[in-house]
């Protein structure tokens, strides 16, 4: 509702716009006319509501948070196990020879070191297939990798 004191205005307005009497050199009024305007106080506010409402919003966005982060990561993982697998095939194809294999090998392995390059960094370790570890940097094409 409107507080009281403006109701007050409201209606004398009202009167002498219907009588014919209003001006606009009416004098602002004085005092305080929301005196009775209801205030809101610290006693009569749900705090149980509040912070659990609040706590709520915090522990859903964290969440959301860390499944968006674990479905990058799980993306990013799976793109670097398809890219060694493309390799791996791409050497296969290269060590069989014939210039196609060749040509097939080196894309797949640009391919591979693009895709690698977003994601992770050259001195990332990688698991070569007898389980030794290597830095992607010092990777060559034929190499065998987990």
């Amino acid at each position: 509702g409107v507080p009281s004191g403006v109701q007050t205005m409201l209606r004398e307005g009202l009167g002498h716009f219907r009588d014919g009497t209003f001006t606009s050199t009416y004098a602002m009024p004085r005092g305080d006319v929301n005196a009775d305007a209801p205030m809101q106080s610290a006693e009569g506010f749900n705090w149980a509501l509040f912070w659990g409402v609040t706590i709520t919003c915090v522990v859903v966005g964290g969440a959301a948070a860390f499944a968006i982060r674990a479905a990058q990561a799980a993306a990013a993982v799976q793109a670097a196990a398809q890219a060694a697998a493309a390799a791996e095939a791409a050497a296969a194809a290269t060590a069989a020879g014939g210039a196609a294999g060749g040509g097939l090998g080196a894309a797949v392995m640009a391919a591979t070191l693009i895709a690698l390059g977003d994601c992770l960094d050259g001195d990332t370790a990688i698991t070569m297939a007898d389980r030794t570890k290597k830095k992607i940097k010092k990777l060559q094409a034929g190499d065998k990798i987990l």
